[in-house]
Parts: structure tokens; C-alpha cells; sequence
């Protein structure tokens, strides 16, 4: 197996959720936001719009650049046939937990991962099914105050306090965080390369 430098991975995220993963994996990566307009999907398939705007984030950053693999990403709930997007308001969080109380939803989370040098693009989903426990109307405002930060898909975190609040999972938890690092390696396997290689210390070696 040759030696090679492997190349640069960009995130074209500003999530700081799926910048931690990476960390935590001790893959180094640069920042570049899109910037782009993310589609609200509605009367979509909640993959088709995940999928749509992960390649719309990937692309954007791709465009800017002459090398380097750039992963897009993005993250929605799905309940009751509704997609539910990123919720910056107070109010807007709290309807939909009173609608999320005691029911079951899906996380959907799609990924694009674009080597810029060669032009291959590839994308791909997760979805992971979560219910959240019941929360009575006098305890919402106290929950808004623990769940926070807001712009998050479907208004709430799953970690910290947030995990009180999920009694069953059926899935990747990391998909619920923004991104599912399995199918992350999964893809960057069907590129050409072992992610185990970008980890910082390890050996550095490509794939041959």
C-alpha cells in the first residue's frame, strides 16, 4: 500500500454538533459555510429533502475550490407527514413539542460527499426513528429553558437534558446529532478512501 497525502476534508456546515463529531473522531477539517437557501420540502419526501439540500451545500463550497473532499449535510424531522425544519422562535418550539409529546418521529439526515479533485459526487440518507416521552403542558416552559440553543431541527437537542426526554431509539444516534459518521465512512469508502486514514495520528496512509 503506497503512501499519500491524503486530501483536505471541508465541512460546509455551521454546525457546530457536526464539527464536534468530526473533532471527536480526531478528524481534522476546515469550515466553509454555503450559505445557501435550504429547501423547506414541503409536499417532498422527507429524503428527497434532505438529499436536495445537502447537495446544494456541498456544491455551493465545491465550487470555491480546486481540491479537497467537502462533506454537505442536512438534518429534518418527520411527523405525522409533515417535515419539520430548523426552529429559531420560542413559540415555534413549543407547538411542536407539544405536538412531538408521546409520539413517534423520524430523524432524517442526508449526506453528499464531493471530491472535488476527481468530480465525484456521491450522496446518500439515514433515517432513525426516536419517541419522545410525554410533556405536560405546565413543564414546557421549563423544558425550553433546558433544550436550547433553538435553530435545531425540530427545536430540540437529544443530548444533556434532552436525552431525558427520548425513552426509545430504533437507529443511528448520531444521525439525531446532524451526522452519522457509519454511513459517513461508508461513503468515503465508495470514494476511494478509509477515513481511518484522516485520523490525526494514525499512520496517513491513502487507499491504494
Amino acid at each position: 500500500m503506497a503512501k499519500t497525502r491524503l486530501p483536505e476534508i471541508i465541512l460546509a456546515s455551521r454546525s457546530k454538533r457536526r464539527s464536534s463529531l468530526l473533532s471527536m473522531c480526531r478528524i481534522p477539517h476546515r469550515i466553509m459555510i454555503s450559505n445557501v437557501r435550504e429547501d423547506k420540502g414541503f409536499g417532498a419526501r422527507p429524503k428527497d429533502c434532505v438529499l436536495k439540500n445537502a447537495c446544494k451545500k456541498a456544491g455551493a463550497v465545491a465550487g470555491r475550490l480546486k481540491k479537497g473532499i467537502v462533506i454537505g449535510a442536512d438534518t429534518i424531522v418527520f411527523l405525522d407527514g409533515r417535515i419539520i425544519g430548523k426552529l429559531k422562535k420560542k413559540e415555534a418550539v413549543k407547538r411542536t413539542l407539544r405536538r412531538l409529546s408521546e409520539k413517534v418521529s423520524y430523524v432524517y439526515t442526508g449526506l453528499a460527499i464531493i471530491d472535488v479533485g476527481s468530480g465525484r459526487c456521491l450522496k446518500d440518507y439515514v433515517k432513525t426513528k426516536i419517541k419522545m416521552k410525554r410533556i405536560g403542558e405546565q413543564d414546557l416552559n421549563l423544558w425550553l429553558k433546558f433544550i436550547g440553543p433553538f435553530d435545531r431541527a425540530g427545536g430540540f437537542s437529544i443530548e444533556g437534558p434532552g436525552s431525558i426526554l427520548f425513552p426509545r431509539i430504533e437507529g443511528c444516534y448520531f444521525n439525531i446529532l446532524g451526522l452519522p459518521m457509519s454511513k459517513l465512512c461508508d461513503m468515503f469508502e465508495r470514494l476511494g478512501f478509509n477515513l481511518l486514514y484522516f485520523m490525526k495520528g494514525g499512520d496517513n496512509y491513502g487507499k491504494s
